[in-house]
């Protein structure tokens, strides 16, 4: 099982500037919202040690973070990346309050 402590390696982003923001968040975090993030992320609390979560920037930005559990990807508004502040809390209110699948 993956741990909190491999998550920079599990993270795969082309955009090293939201892999970086979600590394910072994660520093602020517990364990559990780690496992809220791989729930929502992967609609599982824990992944494999090969396996990788692949993270994806959105120019949308009136949107809040959203995921793919069958290919284990998480889109997040380039945006909010600009604010700290509004990207965790926008993670903050997914993790928090979205669970099983949603209608846009």
């Amino acid at each position: 099982d993956i741990k909190f402590e491999d998550l920079d390696s599990i993270l795969a982003s082309g955009n090293n500037e939201i892999k970086d923001m979600l590394l910072k968040y994660f520093k602020d975090r517990d364990e559990s919202t780690f496992k809220k993030f791989l729930k929502f992320s992967t609609g599982s609390d824990y992944l494999d040690v090969d396996q990788k979560i692949t993270v994806y920037g959105s120019v949308r930005s009136n949107i809040y973070p959203t995921a793919t559990t069958c290919s284990r990807a998480i889109t997040i508004p380039i945006q909010s990346t600009e604010n700290y502040e509004i990207f965790s809390q926008k993670l903050d209110y997914v993790l928090d309050y979205i669970t099983g699948f949603q209608n846009e």
